[in-house]
């Protein structure tokens, strides 16, 4: 919550993406915004400048939640009809491990898990992915029958 405050206090001064956070530290300071991903403290901020302080991390980890559902419902549809989907959905948002980890930490990070298993299974269905694990098999099966991988040979 204290970054959300510093961006938006940063932006009060004009600097639309801050890169130090000055309060840090007893006053010294750190490069906090160069190392956290963006999305997460600039929609703290945002919020910051919509609603009182004290809502901030309740509407924060609501839209996260929300987010991790709707991503989790995107994930589902790929396999299931959409009633179960929806019921996927909504476990996955309202899990209590979630909820808790969300709430102690704020962290964003639970509404990306799903996005990121969706593009993982986008690339192993795309043709790069079915390259990948062709090859994959192959030097498994190479292994197994004691073959050695050849040298690339050189052309002149």
């Amino acid at each position: 919550m204290f970054s959300w405050m510093e961006v938006r206090g940063q932006w009060k001064d004009g600097i639309a993406y801050p890169r130090w956070a000055a309060l840090a530290h007893w006053g010294f300071g750190e490069p906090r915004f160069l190392f956290y991903p963006p999305a997460s403290w600039t929609l703290g901020a945002a919020l910051g400048a919509v609603l009182p302080w004290k809502m901030v991390p309740g509407a924060y980890c609501w839209i996260a939640l929300m987010f991790a559902g709707a991503a989790m419902y995107r994930l589902a549809r790929e396999w299931l009809p959409a009633r179960d989907a929806l019921f996927a959905a909504a476990f996955y948002a309202l899990n209590p491990y979630h909820a808790g980890r969300a709430a102690v930490a704020a962290s964003a990070a639970v509404s990306f898990e799903a996005p990121v298993r969706l593009s993982s299974n986008a690339m192993v269905e795309s043709h790069v992915g079915r390259r990948l694990a062709d090859e994959r098999t192959r030097s498994h099966h190479d292994s197994l029958l004691g073959s050695r991988p050849r040298a690339p040979s050189s052309r002149e």
